[in-house]
């Protein structure tokens, strides 16, 4: 078996919004939507975005995603002058924490 990939799950609030994070502030795309369920890709990271209200997913906020990147220091740059919130230099989507 070769493994191709995979995907973070983050629970959040609001699919909309969070969807609207990714894609306007953090510069992913659209992966797909299904229902309460979608993702969203950005080279080769993949994120799924989970709807809140099913007793057997994480809750909100309880996420975390590590992802390595180059020309790290010019993409946070670009960051900071957006409404994002900073979390001790990390930025952060309904309490979920990205780290760079």
């Amino acid at each position: 078996m070769k493994v191709e990939s995979s995907a973070t799950v983050f629970t959040v609030k609001n699919l909309e919004e969070s969807l609207d994070f990714y894609k306007n502030l953090l510069g992913f795309k659209e992966d797909f939507i299904v229902g309460n369920y979608a993702g969203v890709k950005k080279g080769k990271l993949s994120i799924h975005l989970a709807q809140a209200g099913n007793e057997k997913m994480k809750p909100v906020g309880t996420g975390n995603v590590y992802i390595f990147c180059d020309e790290i220091d010019t993409y946070f740059d670009q960051l900071k002058l957006l409404p994002v919130k900073v979390i001790s230099e990390c930025p952060a989507s309904d309490g979920n924490i990205i780290s760079l």
